[in-house]
């Protein structure tokens, strides 16, 4: 109970934290992403406003303020004057990459009509010998000027900020879950300690009790053979009743004042499901007749897989359940122990053909001291059997369900994986219907 606690704590607090972290890394990112594009954006603006300026107020460029341009800004630059290019070895630029660039420019001026003479002037995204390029064409009178800038650089600097931003993301979410897991352990701390002395408080109260309640029911028995009157015995078979059943209300304490110590730890084994179910049936056979119980075994034809599980809590599990059934359906009424194979898992059912328990009380029967009929009168039963099965079921890895019966009546399901499992045929005598009731069908 408190593991699941603390996990929900943990992935609930790192959940909103981690949402909060990426909404501001994105928001972040997408910023830094615009205000990047917008300063590349004027530096090239301002760059194709400085060359124009030149060419308008003089007819001949610096070659080194055009290398050092082009060096800075990975540009190219081609300028034909009267219909003369103007000789200018872009130093970023081999040859076969100018070469086809310059195809690519000559294709979209014609394009767009732009030429020496016209003015105009209008820029584009091109692709030349495998590079990705911003460029601009401009016309005039006097000249005609493809001014380019390599794109390919911007991009892998886009992928690589990507990168950073995404790798920073991946930290601080992963710190964000420790730090959660850590605060919900400090958070439940108290909690946990609260639960652990409430159960060795139960615990220790229920051993203690256990001593005079064995000297009451002795002194009862002792009084019972001495009293010879008929009321004297009524009263000191109620008295011995009550004890009883103080009894096993004691026993279900300790069970489950015994989560998560030595109590129940696992004592894995190699169990043979056939003879765990033909163990229960002569176990229960007795009190089911007695109660006007037909009980049956349903085995199927097949031999049953051996599980690794620990035989002694499986019993304990299908007691309860078998208990429950009996108790608490009319005389009558078969209880049938079902052992069936679904694929790479195994189906130990108890199947009733009582009243049935309605939708709306399936899942609270596995509360503790949850009783699903309130007006009943025995007091046998204390709410503690189902909790203490559930218990169990997940303490052995499996899934304890509440289906209903067809026809009517509830069915408790324990389904258990078989995992490494090996088949071992059980002998034909220890297959027949050695007992009364049992039999492949109900």
């Amino acid at each position: 109970m408190i593991s699941a606690l603390r996990r929900r704590l943990a992935l609930t607090f790192g959940l909103l934290t981690s949402l909060v972290l990426v909404s501001m890394l994105a928001i972040t990112c997408y910023l830094s992403r615009s205000e990047y594009l917008m300063s590349q954006e004027a530096l090239y603006q301002t760059q194709l406003q400085t060359i124009t300026s030149q060419l308008q107020q003089s007819s001949s460029l610096n070659d080194s303020w055009l290398n050092q341009i082009s060096r800075d800004q990975n540009a190219f630059f081609y300028v034909e004057w009267d219909d003369v290019p103007l000789h200018f070895s872009s130093i970023s630029t081999r040859s076969y990459e100018r070469t086809a660039l310059l195809e690519a420019l000559h294709q979209a001026s014609a394009r767009l009509e732009i030429a020496r003479g016209s003015a105009g002037e209008a820029t584009i995204s091109l692709t030349a010998a495998g590079r990705q390029y911003q460029a601009t064409i401009c016309a005039t009178s006097d000249y005609l000027l493809y001014y380019c800038q390599d794109r390919s650089g911007q991009s892998a600097h886009l992928a690589e900020m990507a990168r950073t931003y995404l790798l920073l993301g991946v930290i601080g979410v992963s710190a964000l879950l420790a730090v959660s897991w850590l605060l919900s352990r400090l958070a439940t701390r108290p909690t946990a300690e609260a639960v652990r002395e409430q159960q060795e408080f139960v615990a220790a109260a229920s051993h203690e009790l256990r001593g005079p309640l064995t000297v009451i029911r002795a002194s009862l028995y002792t009084l019972r053979q001495s009293v010879p009157e008929e009321t004297g015995l009524r009263q000191l078979d109620l008295a011995d009743q009550e004890a009883e059943r103080m009894g096993r209300l004691i026993s279900d304490l300790l069970t489950l004042a015994g989560e998560g110590s030595a109590r129940w730890s696992l004592q894995p084994q190699a169990v043979e499901l056939e003879t765990v179910c033909i163990r229960l049936y002569e176990l229960f056979l007795p009190s089911a007749a007695g109660s006007g119980h037909p009980l049956r075994l349903l085995l199927p034809e097949e031999p049953l897989p051996v599980i690794q599980s620990d035989q002694e809590r499986l019993v304990q599990l299908l007691s309860v359940l078998l208990s429950n059934a009996v108790d608490h359906t009319p005389d009558g009424t078969p209880v049938e122990l079902q052992a069936q194979r679904k694929g790479a898992h195994v189906l130990l059912s108890v199947i009733d053909h009582g009243p049935g328990i309605p939708d709306s009380e399936k899942e609270a029967v596995f509360r503790r001291f949850y009783r699903a009929d309130r007006s009943r009168t025995d007091k046998r039963h204390f709410g503690l059997g189902l909790a203490i099965a559930s218990e169990l079921a997940s303490l052995l890895g499996g899934q304890l369900t509440l289906t209903d019966t067809p026809g009517g009546g509830a069915t408790f399901s324990l389904r258990l994986s078989v995992g490494k499992t090996r088949a071992k045929a059980v002998s034909a005598q220890k297959r027949r219907p050695l007992f009364p009731g049992t039999g492949k069908t109900p």
